[in-house]
């Protein structure tokens, strides 16, 4: 047996003293006091072959003594399983290879001494204990030379645990396997890949079709995988294969992208979700990609299709980021898109399942016929304003109207009763906090540098969009949502004048505050969208929207609208407090240049300051309806401060008809002047009701006994809210607060049933 050293024969104290004068007493020293000096004995004292028979030979042998084991170099066989307990310190030589088989597993449990050159080899299992902390890729053969093929050292090193990839550029390739389905490097769980150099660590997928790095595509997975990090490395993808992610994670719980590069990919840069092809339903979650730098990817830098909780922080993008949930299991929330730079791409939320019938809850409910009161399991996430669908119970969508505990209002009746239904929602997307990003130069986009649709409870605030195409923020059934204090701001010669917009709003409802808009040809535009109601299932009206506050914007327009709100619905937009510029100084003869440009029922709006060769300060087209207008300052304009073509609206205070008012609908206690000059208001509306004669008789309906939903035969002659009407063989007169297709949702119930009866409007009463 050769004893390589045993420092622990000697006495501390007197090793010390018969040292004084060695020139080497710190070093002795230093070693005296380390805990980890130990005795140390080479492998060969204990068989004379370089395989597992003399290593386990050895290690029984020591059993539980303190000490080193020395494996000389040569080329060891590792044909079956090693364990090196925690009280031995394995010890390899410079020119030592260790070769697992496939089936062997060598588990080293204690601590390494390795040199930084090639060490294992094989196809079996390395197993590395805690006191290996940090593997490094060069022990697994990698070179980085920029030609030889690195791809499966990296793979049994990444496999191993945490590793350290030294600089210079690695190949790697993986054309086998279905596309997209096998990482060239694949991580397992609890396994960090950090570069040394993050600009010269670099990992090059010269072929194939599959991602560089990343969670293999297992559609039968179970259960996720945790704690995946990849920190200081360049990533290039293969630009020529559509599925060719610089990182593709998958079913993950706790992963982290931090100061990587992540270029070149033929699909995403980071790419999140689950197999879509067999609908996993398992989520990828708790992420962190954080002071990165995106740069020549084919599609997106981000794409998330299904998780929550991810933090994407101060990174620089060129593409941008795509949060999409795909399926309808997938769902994505509670995301942080926070202090980013985006150079010619943007932000995109949404929601491509808009066609599905809502992502299950785990609630259930109970409901009776007739009834638009559901009794839920579980109310808490659940929101007035949200959509729900209830199993085997039509219509299709219900809108949730307020909730009382577990009892929960819709805003029509069920058709049949219900008992234990699953709950469904609409609105996969929802808690997003994008905030402090600078978007730039964006340039041939089609929908809006930050582009919202389909989804709830967003934050929009502080970010700074400068110089880009299309419209800034563009947003379509966005609910529940802030959009405050942003600077949307080009150059007016940016691009050619058309319908682009600061801010879109399309049957949303969301407060629009505090905003600083610049060189649009519209500054804000709240406005109804298409009429294809087969595009916008769930939603089954072109018309629906519902109340946006728009107040404290600043808005200098080089077109013609400051803020242009076209709406009809039963609840309004209130237009407060803005200051509204038109910076182009040519002579304007354009009658549809206003300040303020309303086509809407409903809106308030109120001490704006309004000024520029706008030709109207504000304009009320003939479909606005019951607005309010007051207290604004309106300055410079060519024609008009305001024209009045609607009904019913209120302007500074009253109503205005040159004789008894004829159309429109009045509400009981409502003032009429003669004209704008007189002082005296001259009628008074003593009962409310809607003027005219309703389709000259034709319109039936048909209702039943404690139901407040009328089925109509037409709609023609109706306008979307505030139409009060009676029906025959019902008692009384009847305001409808919802047209739906041909239903109507009256203010109260009926007393009667009644088939096919005549529809007439209740017309008001007036006094002098």
């Amino acid at each position: 047996m050769s004893q390589i050293v045993n420092l622990n024969e000697f006495n501390a104290n007197d090793l010390i003293e018969a040292t004084k004068h060695n020139e080497n007493f710190s070093t002795i020293k230093n070693a005296v006091n380390d805990i980890n000096s130990k005795i140390g004995y080479s492998a060969l004292d204990y068989g004379s072959t370089l395989d597992s028979t003399t290593i386990n030979s050895a290690i029984s042998s020591l059993g539980a003594e303190i000490c080193m084991l020395l494996l000389t170099q040569g080329n060891w066989s590792i044909d079956s399983n090693i364990t090196v307990p925690d009280n031995i310190e394995l010890v390899i030589q410079q020119g030592a290879i260790l070769t697992v088989s496939y089936g062997a597993t060598l588990t080293i449990n204690g601590a390494l001494k390795i040199p930084l050159a090639k060490v294992f080899e094989g196809t079996g299992i390395i197993d590395f204990g805690k006191k290996v902390e940090k593997i490094k890729a060069c022990w697994f053969g990698t070179v980085g030379d920029s030609s030889t093929d690195d791809t499966q050292s990296l793979s049994n090193a990444s496999i191993a645990g945490n590793i350290i990839i030294p600089k210079g550029t690695h190949n790697v390739q993986k054309t086998d396997g279905e596309n997209g389905k096998e990482p060239c490097v694949q991580q397992v769980e609890n396994t960090t890949i950090i570069g040394t150099d993050k600009n010269e660590t670099i990992l090059d997928a010269i072929s194939g079709s599959q991602p560089v790095l990343g969670i293999p595509n297992d559609n039968e997975a179970t259960q996720v995988v945790k704690n995946i990090n990849y920190k200081n490395l360049t990533v290039k993808g293969n630009s020529g294969s559509s599925y060719s992610d610089c990182i593709h994670i998958q079913y993950t719980d706790g992963y982290k992208v931090e100061n990587c590069n992540l270029q070149d990919a033929g699909r995403d840069g980071v790419y999140i979700g689950s197999p879509l092809q067999a609908g996993n339903p398992l989520q990828c979650d708790n992420g962190i990609i954080e002071n990165c730098k995106f740069s020549n990817n084919d599609r997106w830098d981000i794409s998330l299709i299904h998780g929550e909780n991810l933090y994407i922080n101060n990174n620089q993008f060129e593409a941008g980021v795509d949060i999409e949930p795909t399926t309808s299991t997938a769902y994505c929330g509670n995301i942080k898109i926070l202090n980013n730079i985006i150079n010619a791409g943007m932000l995109q939320l949404y929601n491509t399942k808009r066609n599905n019938d809502g992502t299950v809850l785990n609630i259930t409910g109970t409901i009776s016929a007739a009834s638009n009161s559901i009794t839920v399991s579980d109310a808490s996430n659940l929101e007035v304003g949200e959509f729900i669908a209830i199993t085997d119970v039509t219509p299709d969508v219900f809108e949730i109207t307020a909730i009382n505990g577990t009892t929960v209002t819709l805003d029509k009746n069920a058709d049949v009763a219900g008992t234990n239904k699953t709950i469904k929602t609409f609105l996969q997307l929802r808690d997003v906090d994008i905030k402090g990003n600078l978007i730039k130069n964006a340039n041939s986009i089609s929908y809006g540098a930050i582009r919202l649709f389909l989804s709830t409870h967003l934050n929009i605030n502080e970010n700074r969009i400068y110089n880009c195409d299309g419209d800034g923020i563009s947003m379509d059934r966005v609910t529940h949502s802030n959009i405050c204090n942003n600077k949307i701001m080009r150059d007016p010669s940016h691009s050619s004048y058309g319908e682009d917009y600061g801010i879109r709003l399309t049957r949303s409802q969301n407060k629009v505050i505090g905003n600083t808009i610049w060189g649009y040809s519209t500054g804000i535009r709240n406005g109804r969208g298409v009429n294809a109601t087969s595009e916008y299932q769930p939603y089954q009206t072109a018309d629906y929207d519902l109340q946006n506050i728009i107040s404290n914007n600043h808005i200098k327009v080089h077109g013609n609208i400051g803020i242009w709100n076209e709406t009809q619905s039963d609840k309004s937009t209130v237009i407060a407090n803005n200051i509204i510029e038109r910076t182009k100084t040519d002579e304007n003869i354009d009658t549809n240049s206003a300040g303020i440009y309303v086509k809407s029922v409903g809106a308030v709006i109120t001490g704006n300051q309004i000024k520029g060769n706008f030709y109207y300060g504000i304009r009320l087209y003939s479909e606005s309806e019951d607005c309010i207008v007051n207290d604004n300052n309106i300055n410079g304009v060519v024609g008009s401060y305001f024209t009045d073509a609607g009904v019913h609206n209120k302007i500074n205070g009253y109503y205005y008809s040159a004789t008894e008012p004829t159309v429109g609908t009045w509400i009981e206690g409502d003032l009429v002047k003669e004209s704008i000059n007189y002082g005296t208001p001259k009628w008074s509306c003593t009962q409310s009701g809607t003027c005219g004669t309703l389709n000259s008789g034709a319109t039936t309906g048909s209702i039943d006994t404690g139901s407040n939903v009328l089925t109509l035969s037409t709609i023609d002659g109706l306008r979307p809210l505030r139409n009060f009407i009676t029906i025959a063989g019902v008692t009384g007169s009847f305001e409808i607060i919802k047209l739906e297709d041909n239903i109507a949702y009256l203010n109260k119930t009926a007393d009667a049933t009644v088939v096919d009866a005549s529809i007439a409007f209740s017309n008001p009463t007036f006094t002098l």
